[in-house]
């Protein structure tokens, strides 16, 4: 991954697995107890100490409710029920006081360099019915985002928190978020833009960046948390519309990215990122199976054209983060 010059790494920190056993069940050995709620830190522990020994930065989406705390119990993707969005700050808050500057996992971890985590994502496409099944789902998430937001500035007053990606017509939903009040609520705002063409991902990033300017925040920060096109033309019985061969996806990656690299000072994005790394490429009823630069097949590992694409681009951006960036992280050519 860092040869490919990937320098941040968006993962998920699933609150399912952190904690899956409701408040007042005897807390396991080696466990935490967060407000109550036995709590364990090893899935995440792992992921955040494999980070820092290449030094890449992380930026967690922190989703998945347990059953216990789900609105509706039999849906995976549930979003959580109201009188559980305390919990779910509480664990959030737990997260940042762990991995911040100086956190608890650093401290027991003196050998190891610290990369501490300075922002989290607050849930996934809340305007869709993936990942919040219950919908219209904005007002419960800005109500969640805000008693979020209190944990994480307790916790640690430096972290940034950032929006859930937005999908769809995310400026729009985008909009509808402002009128219930989000922007003291997030630091950062994030989109997840999928087309079939690179050119409207810039353009539906202007859109969410003309919604932002209209409502004073015209300096925040924009993330593409998410962009893709999967390499499962012609191999899934239900398409979305910009599904592509592997040479394809790889063609798409480097325009999208380069395209995005022009923007990033007009636009002010701080980040983008691919989904995903590695992925299956085997479900014929979900084409984001299909999405990775490598594909895993039992325990052998292929890297698809995708990658090449990846490492080209990234190598010749690296650096574009500089203050003054280098000419070529400029946006240059006709609009």
């Amino acid at each position: 991954m860092t040869r490919a010059g990937v320098e941040a790494l968006r993962v998920g920190f699933y609150w399912a697995h952190g904690q899956p056993l409701p408040a007042g069940t005897a807390t396991p050995p080696g466990w935490a107890d967060v407000g109550g709620v036995p709590t364990t830190f090893t899935e995440t522990d792992r992921m955040v100490a494999a980070a820092a020994r290449r030094r890449v930065q992380l930026l967690p989406v922190v989703l998945l409710a347990p059953g216990w705390a789900r609105a509706v119990p039999w849906q995976t993707w549930s979003p959580p029920s109201h009188a559980a969005y305390a919990r779910y700050a509480r664990y959030v808050g737990a997260l940042v006081a762990r991995y911040k500057r100086g956190g608890s996992f650093w401290l027991e971890r003196p050998r190891l360099r610290p990369m501490p985590i300075r922002a989290w994502q607050i849930w996934n496409e809340p305007n869709g019915p993936r990942f919040w099944t219950v919908q219209p789902g904005l007002a419960q998430y800005a109500a969640l985002l805000r008693t979020t937001r209190a944990a994480i500035r307790r916790a640690d007053p430096r972290a940034r928190v950032v929006l859930a990606g937005l999908t769809d017509r995310s400026w729009a939903s985008l909009a509808q978020l402002y009128r219930l009040g989000i922007r003291a609520s997030a630091d950062m705002i994030a989109l997840n833009p999928f087309s079939a063409e690179p050119r409207n991902v810039v353009r539906i990033v202007r859109r969410a960046r003309a919604v932002m300017r209209r409502n004073g925040d015209a300096l925040k920060p924009l993330l593409v948390t998410e962009t893709s096109w999967p390499s499962a033309k012609d191999r899934v019985v239900a398409p979305f519309g910009y599904e592509e061969t592997e040479a394809g996806q790889a063609s798409r990656l480097a325009q999208v990215l380069l395209a995005l690299a022009r923007e990033r000072s007009r636009l002010r994005i701080r980040q983008v990122f691919w989904y995903t790394w590695m992925s299956l490429d085997r479900d014929p009823l979900y084409s984001f199976d299909w999405a990775g630069v490598r594909r895993l097949d039992g325990l052998r590992v292929t890297t698809k054209p995708a990658y090449y694409s990846l490492r080209r681009v990234a190598r010749s951006l690296e650096g574009c983060g500089a203050r003054p960036a280098p000419p070529r992280c400029h946006r240059s050519g006709p609009r």
